[in-house]
């Protein structure tokens, strides 16, 4: 939508501001918006300094290659976890998300826990 608009303005460059961990899946979404919408300009992409958190961002991507092994078994644990806590039929289905979560939370603790005994 703001695309054609800038086409339409005849604006030649777009510059995307985003969180330095947000901006890759920006100017993939603003890169195939533009192709499709025949957008002729350039657009451009700068992460912001600004961050909402704390906490460290964690981007999960599907594998890249058909070789993926773990990483292809990790993404496939992470969107399963990800829907049972936040989908928007957790409830609708029976499931209870906080009680997944819990359950998560011990079951990671578990595993660091041995790590840390074994070093």
């Amino acid at each position: 939508q703001r695309l054609e608009r800038l086409s339409r303005l005849g604006v030649q460059r777009a510059l995307l501001v985003s969180s330095p961990t947000h901006m890759p899946r920006c100017l993939r979404d603003a890169s195939v918006a533009a192709a499709r919408l025949g957008y002729e300009g350039t657009v451009l992409a700068s992460p912001c300094g600004t961050s909402w958190t704390e906490e460290t961002a964690v981007v999960v991507e599907p594998p890249h290659r058909p070789d993926g092994g773990a990483s292809a078994a990790l993404f496939g644990l992470v969107r399963r976890a990800a829907a049972l806590a936040f989908g928007t039929t957790a409830t609708e289905s029976g499931r209870r998300p906080a009680e997944f979560l819990a359950a998560f939370e011990r079951l990671l603790a578990s595993f660091e826990n041995r790590k840390s005994s074994t070093v």
